[in-house]
């Protein structure tokens, strides 16, 4: 899985910080998985979860690297906390197609539409000017690797003569990266 591989094991590793999944943090506050969530609570309150706990890790005291749920910018209260200081924002673009096959599966993620393509390209197309708004690095991954995005990452972040993840940057740090 792309953005695990990607966040987990290569971006939070080299800074040394902590990493939130929006599964994992989603398990945290309601107790379930996306697809139970879903089931048994409907799309718009899965999404009002995913909100909070996107909202929740963004409030941790340190530098910590967060895998989001792509719905939290459908929420405007997500907005403003992704655009104060010491928030980096990395939207990974690719073209639906792609993001279509790299999408997570398994027993704990919520069923899509038949033509998940499609569902991607329109909410895309929804999205896009929110995620303009907060995003601080646009990445196409379309043929990018994993250590290919992490490198343009580091190298984006705000610089730091130590990455400690208890002690800010100089200037206006980053204490989370979407």
């Amino acid at each position: 899985e792309f953005r695990r591989v990607l966040f987990r094991s290569a971006l939070a590793g080299q800074l040394g910080w902590p990493y939130r999944d929006n599964d994992e943090l989603l398990a945290a506050v309601a107790g379930g998985s996306a697809r139970a969530l879903h089931q048994r609570l409907g799309a718009d309150e899965l999404h009002r979860l995913e909100a909070v706990s996107i909202l929740g890790a963004l409030g941790e005291a340190t530098s910590t690297v967060v895998s989001a749920a792509a719905s939290a910018i459908d929420d405007p209260g997500v907005l403003a906390p992704l655009t104060r200081p010491g928030v980096f924002v990395v939207w990974l673009q690719g073209p639906p197609r792609l993001l279509a096959a790299r999408l997570p599966t398994g027993p704990h993620r919520p069923s899509l539409a038949a033509d998940v393509e499609v569902l991607l390209a329109g909410q895309l197309e929804e999205r896009t000017p929110r995620y303009r708004a907060v995003a601080d690095l646009v990445l196409d991954t379309t043929t990018a690797t994993p250590e290919e995005v992490v490198a343009a990452i580091v190298a984006a972040l705000p610089a730091s003569s130590d990455r400690d993840p208890g002690r800010p940057a100089a200037g206006s740090p980053p204490r989370g990266a979407c």
